[in-house]
């Protein structure tokens, strides 16, 4: 039988095998969960995950045999590759692993593997944007990081091939990011490089040279307070982790958004104690305040997220234009994503009295978003809406996110910035 191509990023097929490596090690069969825990099956899936992690694709078996069976004879590794591959071919099926010519290869045609997806979508997000296609490059940067769950076979065992993946894997996912997000602001997307950024940190919260280019981008939106508070977070970080401080590169940029405009934002920017909160009341800011936290996704495509990250992204920079309000940076607010939280707490939490909180819902050209303001004082909701938008005929996401973020950033700036004046909310 003749040696197919790596497989390829494409979804996988009802009838065929889906190996997820990226986080938790799982195994899906015509859709269905594949349970496992027989010490039986042990040397079969071990068999996958090494076949994964050296490519999948035209493997000697020779070299399978040297890692998994190193300590026995030549016939001896034969015979235990042999009823390996049989019941890993049991388990997903005959078609997906290919022997031909002592050579092992996962059949792309009927075994999906994310990783080998993962690889794929950054590719072809890396020549989009060499194309100058920045909606193409945002697509698959999407479904790159909806793929990337975690470090290649997380937890699983260490065979020095494995650890080689992993570490690729991660340097692979980490320079994209950087290159992508560059394209993006190159471009002008600011904002959705923010996002990608902020996701990346999500994965990896020790990447200082996304905490460097987060930094950068804050200040040249002229939000240097939130620049600030990247430092800050990257700071606890390292002296938690490792009992480091920052690098020189970091340290200058953050004394760079130190110096801005007299250093009027910073003095904004309140102290934090060690469990994240503030380590006074007096020290608030005297004008109105608020945080938008994160904005629930309620479609069925996971795809969404981004976009619902991205529309905050777009309040958050409406509201911070309004200089009679403080804003709190989005990478304090965001860390209530997924959590159970009283928001009189969380209010106390960031220092501000107002807390926006929300949601989105698309389905075809229709988009639903409901958003509503907290009063942290007495927990009352204060205003509350709901915004139905056609976005059909914005030519891309961008245009999406200006139309449909203006309203509710403009109505919820509009009366906070009144009681500044002595106006009630």
């Amino acid at each position: 039988m003749a040696t197919k191509a790596a497989p390829l990023a494409k979804r996988p097929a009802p009838s065929s095998a889906a190996v997820y490596t990226l986080g938790q090690f799982r195994i899906e069969v015509e859709g269905q969960p594949l349970r496992f825990g027989q010490k039986a099956q042990r040397k079969p899936l071990d068999l996958l995950k090494l076949l994964i992690a050296l490519g999948g694709n035209s493997i000697p078996v020779e070299t399978l045999t040297d890692s998994l069976w190193p300590d026995s004879d030549g016939d001896q590794a034969k015979g235990a590759f042999s009823t390996a591959l049989h019941r890993l071919r049991k388990l997903i099926g005959h078609e997906a692993v290919l022997l031909a010519d002592s050579r092992l290869t996962l059949n792309p045609d009927n075994c999906w593997v994310d990783c080998a997806a993962f690889n794929g979508s950054l590719e072809l997000a890396a020549r989009a944007a060499a194309e100058g296609a920045g909606e193409a490059a945002w697509e698959h940067i999407e479904v790159a990081l909806r793929l990337y769950g975690g470090p290649f076979l997380d937890g699983e065992f260490d065979l020095p091939e494995v650890l080689a993946a992993r570490e690729k894997l991660h340097g692979v996912f980490l320079r994209n990011i950087g290159l992508l997000g560059e394209f993006l602001g190159q471009g002008g997307q600011l904002l959705r490089a923010i996002v990608l950024y902020q996701r990346g940190l999500e994965i990896d919260e020790l990447a200082e040279e996304i905490y460097q280019k987060l930094m950068l981008l804050y200040q040249q939106l002229g939000r240097h307070a939130e620049g600030v508070s990247v430092y800050q977070r990257l700071q606890k970080v390292l002296k938690a982790s490792a009992g480091i401080e920052p690098s020189q590169e970091t340290e200058a940029i953050f004394q760079a958004l130190l110096s801005v405009k007299g250093k009027r934002e910073t003095s904004e920017v309140r102290p934090e104690t060690s469990d994240g909160g503030l380590e006074s009341k007096s020290m608030l800011p005297r004008k109105p305040s608020i945080a938008v936290l994160a904005f629930d996704n309620l479609s069925a495509d996971t795809s969404q997220e981004f976009f619902a990250d991205g529309l905050v992204e777009e309040i958050l920079t409406s509201l911070s234009k309004v200089s009679s309000m403080t804003v709190i940076a989005r990478n304090s607010s965001f860390a209530y994503r997924g959590k159970a939280f009283d928001m009189r707490q969380v209010a106390q939490d960031l220092g501000v009295r107002y807390v926006m909180e929300g949601s989105v819902r698309q389905g075809g050209k229709r988009l639903r978003i409901t958003a509503q303001l907290i009063d942290s004082v007495d927990g009352s909701q204060i205003w509350a809406e709901r915004y139905d938008r056609a976005v059909g005929n914005c030519p891309n996401r961008s245009c999406k996110l200006r139309r449909v973020a203006v309203h509710p950033a403009g109505l919820v700036g509009s009366r906070l910035a009144n009681t500044s004046k002595g106006e009630p909310p």
